[in-house]
């Protein structure tokens, strides 16, 4: 499985860790092809959480964070962006097996720069909620019992829909997704995190943090044990 850097996304100063990447908005993401294990799907009935931290350069637009799908919409899959309604922006997550769509929305407005820690969580039992900074932001409420499989063959995102749009804009830092749902007192763990943990969650299917003893020469390397490394291209760590 190989995940590849498009458009040279600057390496600057991390969040978590000594470093983080800065996305122009401009055809600038991060790529895993759809492992064949299917570790980045999620079947009918399992649990994820998606975590990270963000810091954004402008605002007044859509911007997305991670997505394993092309829209915001009723295609199968799973994305996280920030949404513009014309004078906010809040942090929204959406999942969907192609026919039945769940999504939530937050309630604080992003529209200022400064670093953000996330966490979504699915819960098939109770549904998707929001977590910014450590604190429930909000969620929905709706009955999840037609949620099936959220499987597709696309590709896996950081900083662009899998279709490449919608481009983020600004810094991202220490991405990972967790074959489970966090409970809210671990999403306060991750948010009071400030270096990255050791040991590694074996619970991780993947985990990306942009560190240097985590880009060994031209490999960029995944943190959890399912070894989604991938072949940096078109930029270089200073």
């Amino acid at each position: 499985n190989t995940l590849a850097m498009t458009g040279s996304p600057s390496w600057v100063a991390g969040q978590i860790g000594p470093y983080s990447l800065d996305f122009s908005g401009t055809a600038q993401y991060l790529s895993v092809a759809d492992p064949a294990s299917g570790v980045l799907d999620f079947g009918d009935g399992a649990d994820f959480t998606i975590s990270g931290w963000f810091n954004r350069d402008t605002a007044a637009a859509d911007h997305t964070i991670v997505a394993k799908k092309n829209d915001q919409t009723t295609n199968a899959g799973y994305v996280v962006w920030i949404d513009n309604n014309g004078s906010t922006d809040y942090l929204s997550a959406e999942i969907s097996d192609g026919t039945d769509t769940y999504s939530a929305i937050g309630t604080t407005d992003l529209s200022t720069t400064g670093w953000h820690q996330f966490s979504i969580v699915w819960d098939d039992s109770n549904g998707l909620s929001i977590y910014l900074d450590g604190k429930l932001d909000g969620s929905t409420t709706s009955s999840t019992s037609s949620i099936n499989s959220l499987a597709n063959a696309l590709a896996f995102r950081i900083g662009a829909e899998s279709d490449a749009g919608v481009p983020f804009d600004g810094k991202i830092d220490d991405i990972g997704v967790y074959g489970y749902a966090l409970s809210a007192d671990q999403v306060k763990k991750l948010y009071n995190t400030t270096a990255p943990t050791q040991p590694i969650d074996t619970s991780l299917v993947g985990h990306w943090t942009f560190d240097g003893t985590d880009i060994q020469g031209t490999t960029a390397i995944d943190r959890s044990s399912f070894g989604n490394n991938g072949t940096i291209t078109g930029t270089t760590k200073t």
